[in-house]
């Protein structure tokens, strides 16, 4: 973790040197985020999204969530899930420049599956949460920027069903600022 921690803090100094950038009225953005970073690549989240700005501060942003997460033990499969949500939400810029914070609010919707081995049914879960989250934004270029978010203030519902079919619901309210919380983005402003 501490390695990503100082790539971000290098690339955020690379951005004070970078060219001017920063969003304007009418920018329509492509961004990608990753979260849940472990040890493990293909145990993170990916969130590709668009933004479009209404004001020079103001996006709306709508997007995708994929995760998908497995465990082992002594090299034996002992669980998969995958997970796919939706989310929409909008983020307040703080200033017009290259390195500015932000911080995003955001609805989201998702459902996903567990299996406890490659021949064990699968039990299914779906959520809906609503967060508040700081975060960083800092243009490499004119057009590129890279982002960082971490933590969230926010409230979530979810719905598991089990394998014989026994539903459980379980609701939160709180604040998540643990270190699997960072979540690291580029964006692309499009015009």
């Amino acid at each position: 973790m501490k390695k990503i921690i100082l790539s971000i803090f290098a690339l955020g100094t690379l951005a004070m040197n970078a060219q001017d950038g920063s969003f304007s009225k009418g920018n329509v953005a492509l961004s990608g985020e990753v979260g849940n970073l472990t040890t493990k690549i293909l145990d993170a989240n990916v969130s590709p999204s668009m933004m479009y700005f209404v004001t020079d501060n103001i996006a709306l942003r709508g997007g995708l969530t994929f995760g998908n997460s497995s465990t082992t033990v002594a090299g034996v499969s002992t669980g998969e899930s995958s997970a796919f949500g939706v989310n929409f939400g909008a983020n307040y810029y703080f200033s017009k420049s290259r390195f500015t914070p932000f911080v995003g609010a955001s609805i989201g919707f998702g459902s996903g599956s567990t299996k406890a081995g490659a021949t064990a049914p699968e039990a299914k879960t779906s959520t809906m949460g609503l967060n508040v989250f700081p975060g960083v934004n800092a243009f490499l270029t004119k057009r590129l920027a890279i982002n960082a978010s971490f933590g969230s203030l926010g409230y979530s519902t979810e719905t598991q069903t089990s394998t014989t079919n026994v539903e459980t619901k379980t609701s939160d309210f709180g604040f998540d600022f643990n270190l699997n919380t960072v979540r690291l983005g580029v964006t692309w402003v499009l015009n």
